[in-house]
């Protein structure tokens, strides 16, 4: 699996301590520098769409993890000389790295994968709306629906319809094709 972010999942040890030390950290700035400075440009929102993707995978993965592990996985990315190594450290690493590969490389993803990502949707969706200085309620206005409709759509609690999406991309002059291909996964 590739992400367009350079980033590369590789299934192994090697590839989940990269993850897991690295690339886990540059995932979030990606994110928040994303959320800050970016306006539109082509491929920006598809990147985005991919590190939320990502980080949204690793926030599953950590929420599987007992507090040993925990407290593993924090000695694995960053530790002192003088700390103590944790209790059952190297089985821990062991049920830490079949954790990730059971999230990261599920084979039932396959066909989920394929599916829109509501909340990735949702996500992109907002950062074009704010790209464009207009409010949610301003949206909401000119497509036709309810505030509250747009921030659900926004929050992936709510999948736009057809319609609604076809609105949306004319409003910013974007296709659904480029819209939907950053939250399919």
């Amino acid at each position: 699996m590739k992400a367009t972010l350079n980033y590369y999942l590789v299934k192994n040890f090697n590839g989940f301590k990269n993850f897991v030390c690295e690339q886990y950290f540059y995932l979030s700035v990606e994110i928040e520098n994303y959320e800050r400075i970016l306006k539109y440009q082509a491929n920006a929102y598809e990147e985005y769409a991919t590190a939320i993707f990502l980080y949204g995978l690793y926030d599953k993965f950590y929420h599987l993890l007992n507090e040993d592990e925990k407290l593993s996985i924090k000695y694995l990315k960053y530790h002192n000389p003088d700390d103590k190594i944790p209790n059952h450290y190297d089985e821990n690493l062991k049920s830490l790295y079949n954790k990730w590969v059971s999230v990261f490389f599920n084979q039932r993803r396959s066909k989920i994968d394929k599916s829109i990502n509501s909340r990735v949707l949702g996500s992109v969706m907002k950062r074009i709306r704010i790209d464009n200085n207009l409010s949610s309620t301003r949206l909401a206005e000119i497509i036709g629906v309810n505030r509250s409709t747009i921030n659900k759509y926004e929050n992936g609690q709510r999948m736009p319809t057809l319609l609604n999406l076809l609105k949306f991309c004319t409003l910013f002059r974007i296709t659904i094709d480029e819209l939907i291909s950053t939250s399919l996964f």
